[in-house]
């Protein structure tokens, strides 16, 4: 049951999902334009600030309010969710590990007007294996220095700051000396390249960032130095549930197409819902919807308690994103040939589903990461 302040946030971003989503989303995956006025107009609806403490001029809500906005806007398109979303990831290492110089700084400015935060972690050969990143910083008297690659970056086309993730220059493996930068997009030395072009999600950008001795000043570093694998755990493990309530939404709006079709389409002069094979199936995809939404809210609710531990977040992430593409091919299957067409939003959602099995972990590390965690607390669930 959710609290009234909670439905009312719901029903917003269900309102803003209808009025400013669902009539471009179609538009915007075939030209992969990106969705700055959308984003704009859910800056003004304090879609993207309900998170920030109120002191800084948002709403001071926690994970569960985020994971309502983003099942809500990933009901009408998870491409336009990520542009979105990465926001929440990009603040949230501030939030958690900005001393208050760098709130007041950043989190007002974010909260002020509409500014973009991109995560700049991943790299051509360090997915997966965090310790694997090559973009190192020296320190150089009052300042530090990054130089490298960053590859897959959301919204870098656009950012106004990136989070960059970086090892101590001269280390073997980034792990132990890995740390935590936040660096204004105008720095110079740095460079973003071209836009990628993807399966899926083309309303969102993502593109490699370049840092060629990238000077910033030591306020720049979060928390301290060695700290960015505990930065980068704590900040996606909050996106991943995010992403895991984005997931459920997309699902819901395949199984509602589906439901929709097979109500009006007849074959042998009934409709589609008179056949039991598809009652049990619409009947089993609502089924998995139901449980993965009940899944996510716990595992919200919990972290929002002050829970210990991801564990319920990564479960949450692997079975809803799996669920996704699950429902989507099912759903998709339900209309036949006309689900395989543009005509019907189906084939969008398939292929907007197969990333969220891919990025920020994908679910075979939350499964590992799930298991480590078991082996530190126990199986009860």
């Amino acid at each position: 049951m959710l609290a009234e302040e909670e439905r009312h946030l719901r029903d917003l971003s269900r309102a803003f999902t209808e009025r400013e989503i669902l009539p471009v989303r179609a538009r915007l995956d075939e030209s992969g334009e990106f969705p700055a006025e959308i984003i704009r107009q859910a800056h003004c609806a304090g879609l993207l600030t309900s998170h920030v403490p109120e002191q800084y001029g948002g709403a001071g809500q926690g994970l569960f309010a985020i994971c309502l906005i983003a099942e809500e806007i990933g009901f009408g398109c998870t491409g336009i969710g990520t542009s979105i979303l990465v926001n929440y990831l990009g603040t949230s290492t501030i939030l958690l590990f900005g001393d208050e110089v760098q709130k007041e700084r950043y989190l007002s400015e974010y909260c002020a007007k509409p500014t973009l935060f991109s995560f700049a972690c991943t790299e051509p050969d360090a997915g997966s294996d965090i310790g694997g990143i090559r973009t190192n910083y020296e320190r150089r008297g009052d300042a530090y220095v990054i130089s490298g690659q960053k590859a897959f970056i959301t919204n870098s086309t656009y950012a106004d700051y990136f989070t960059v993730f970086a090892k101590r220059k001269g280390a073997s493996r980034g792990l132990k000396t890995l740390s935590a930068f936040v660096v204004p997009r105008n720095t110079p030395g740095i460079s973003v390249g071209a836009p990628l072009r993807k399966l899926g999600q083309n309303a969102s950008n993502t593109a490699p960032v370049f840092f060629d001795e990238v000077e910033i000043p030591a306020g720049a570093l979060l928390g301290r130095e060695g700290e960015g694998l505990m930065v980068a755990t704590h900040a996606l493990a909050r996106s991943r549930l995010a992403i895991g309530a984005a997931s459920v939404g997309l699902a819901r709006a395949a199984l509602d197409c589906a439901f929709r079709y097979a109500r009006q389409r007849k074959q042998f002069d009934k409709p589609l819902t008179d056949f039991q094979v598809v009652q049990c199936e619409i009947a089993d995809m609502w089924e998995r919807v139901a449980a993965n939404r009940a899944l996510v809210h716990h595992a919200a609710r919990r972290y929002d308690g002050g829970e210990q531990g991801f564990k319920h977040i990564y479960a949450a992430k692997d079975f809803a994103s799996k669920m996704a593409l699950d429902v989507a091919s099912r759903s998709l299957a339900i209309l036949g040939a006309y689900g395989y067409t543009r005509d019907f939003p189906l084939e969008k959602m398939l292929r907007d589903s197969r990333v969220l099995e891919i990025y920020e972990g994908s679910s075979t590390m939350q499964r590992l990461m799930l298991f480590n965690e078991l082996l530190r607390d126990g199986t009860e669930p």
